[in-house]
């Protein structure tokens, strides 16, 4: 059977710089693909940035992947106050 596999999901297999801790599954590096590259143009031509400011804003949105809806992610994991 197949795994449904989401946007999210996927997201959540990536970090900025593919560094992975122990006990964790390891990512994938997105700042080393092709995508990054086509990324990083795409969002050159439409809004003033430094690439420090892109690098801030994309590793956010991929820490926080996990979280999104429709993922359970660390969120759940969490005793809730």
């Amino acid at each position: 059977m197949m795994q449904k596999v989401t946007n999210v999901s996927l997201m959540a297999k990536f970090n900025l710089s593919g560094q992975s801790r122990p006990n964790v599954e390891p990512k994938i590096g997105i700042k080393q693909t092709a995508v990054y590259s086509v990324f990083k143009a795409s969002v050159s031509q439409s809004i003033s940035h430094t690439e420090k400011d892109l690098e801030e804003a994309l590793a956010k949105i991929l820490k926080y992947a996990p979280d999104r809806k429709g993922e359970v992610g660390r969120r759940l994991k969490k005793p809730l106050p």
